[in-house]
């Protein structure tokens, strides 16, 4: 079994929202655990910069104005202290510059806040979340927005006893396995295995549904779930449905405190992008969500 992972470096882009106010409660939290250091980071528009300049404003204070304001936001989000928080600002397109500052700390951890946006809205404004998974090369955790009264919870005690791990058999690589694992151990959580078996592409009078009328499909997949896991790696779930429904599901019915994905390049010119799976959880779940890069 893999040892436990350190976060020590972590990155926490903000945009002044309560989405991204719950996010750096947890970049602190896990920044407390391992004493390591925590950067607040805020994009500004590349227009406000030409805009404040054609009005006769100051760009050089504007942006002295925005660290100003984001130390306040800081304080203002982890309850009158910083936290030993560094404040960073950039100019640009949100997700470029995170990753370009996360590549220039070399940041272990991105911890974000994500909206949930749906797909109308996502056609219009896009979403930042998406696209820095598409292209990251550091772990990504996100925070989905909940109601205050969840999100106010301690955090001491996060993620709790049971880490749901998404395992796509055979694409998953033993190292990738391992990783997941550490993680679960840095955390102090038990990781649960999940492997998802699609609908069978029958008709539905043909189909009984569910788990009972596919026993020999998910035997097999347990076998070689848990010959890639290996015999003490954690508990194994066999799942029969659309992937990202599934995750969900395992989330909810086992009380778990973190998901973990693994990002990947779909092998079909037909299939997913990269880090569209991990969005659709985000969209419909309250559990964060840790994207790591493949291995």
């Amino acid at each position: 079994m893999a040892g436990p992972v350190t976060f020590r470096r972590i990155l926490c882009p903000v945009d002044f929202s309560a989405c991204s106010r719950d996010a750096l409660r947890y970049g602190a939290e896990i920044a407390r655990r391992t004493g390591g250091t925590l950067t607040v980071l805020f994009v500004n528009d590349p227009l406000l910069g030409p805009a404040a300049a054609a009005a006769g404003y100051n760009v050089r204070k504007l942006a002295q104005e925005t660290t100003t304001e984001l130390q306040r936001f800081v304080k203002r989000s982890l309850n009158g202290s910083t936290s030993g928080a560094t404040i960073a600002t950039a100019l640009g397109h949100a997700a470029p510059e995170i990753l370009n500052t996360a590549r220039q700390l070399d940041a272990d951890l991105i911890v974000m806040g994500s909206r949930g946006l749906g797909a109308p809205a996502k056609w219009i404004a896009g979403s930042t979340t998406e696209r820095v998974l598409r292209t990251t090369p550091v772990p990504v955790l996100i925070i989905p927005c909940r109601p205050r009264s969840r999100a106010r919870q301690p955090l001491r005690t996060w993620p709790g006893p049971r880490t749901v791990v998404a395992v796509d058999v055979p694409d998953t690589k033993a190292a990738e396995v391992r990783a997941a694992i550490a993680v679960a151990d840095s955390f102090s959580s038990t990781p649960i295995f999940l492997h998802v078996l699609p609908d069978p592409s029958l008709p539905p009078w043909l189909s009984a549904g569910g788990r009972k009328s596919h026993p020999q499909r998910v035997r097999s997949a347990r076998q070689a779930l848990s010959r890639l896991t290996g015999p003490s790696a954690g508990a194994l779930e066999i799942a029969v449905g659309r992937l990202s429904d599934q995750i969900i599901a395992a989330g909810d019915r086992l009380k778990a405190g973190l998901i973990i994905m693994t990002l990947k390049r779909s092998t079909s010119p037909f299939g997913p992008r990269r880090g569209v799976i991990t969005y659709q959880v985000l969209c419909r779940h309250t559990v964060p969500v840790l994207a790591l890069p493949s291995q």
